[in-house]
């Protein structure tokens, strides 16, 4: 069993890189994105996901930075399924891991700013699934 545990990590570990690197080096998104939101002097607060979505969508302009989000939402879905299908429901928390390190990866290094995770973890959460899903059902193109 835990050969084909290790077998299994390994194999998941390989798609990860796989399309890390495939969706990083892509060409760039034809899109078009909304620009990178400008530093506001009065900070809006956000009370829905409705007010919040165009806001999310700013902060996530830069196509690298959006490809480590779908990455991330992806191999915190594969690692999901796996800890759930073995019975591993301790380690159900290790599948956020990859998501949040690649965004946040995304955000310091490419797109340069803060993640709203910090502020609206909630919000950006649920904004993280929702432009995974419809890159997915092809609404958004990456």
């Amino acid at each position: 069993l835990l050969y084909r545990a290790t077998h299994i990590s390994r194999h998941l570990f390989h798609l990860a890189c796989v399309c890390c690197f495939s969706l990083l080096l892509a060409r760039p998104c034809p899109c078009p994105m909304p620009p990178p939101a400008a530093a506001a002097a009065g900070e809006k607060r956000y009370k829905t996901l409705a007010e919040f979505y165009p806001f999310y969508l700013k902060e996530h302009s830069n196509t690298v930075n959006r490809r480590l989000h779908f990455v991330g939402t992806l191999l915190g879905h594969i690692f999901l399924i796996y800890f759930i299908s073995q019975a591993q429901y301790a380690r159900i928390p290790l599948a956020f891991l990859p998501g949040y390190a690649c965004a946040w990866i995304g955000h310091f290094i490419f797109e340069k700013n803060k993640p709203a995770t910090f502020k609206y973890p909630l919000f950006s959460l649920m904004s993280d699934f929702k432009l995974f899903y419809s890159i997915v059902l092809g609404k958004h193109r990456l």
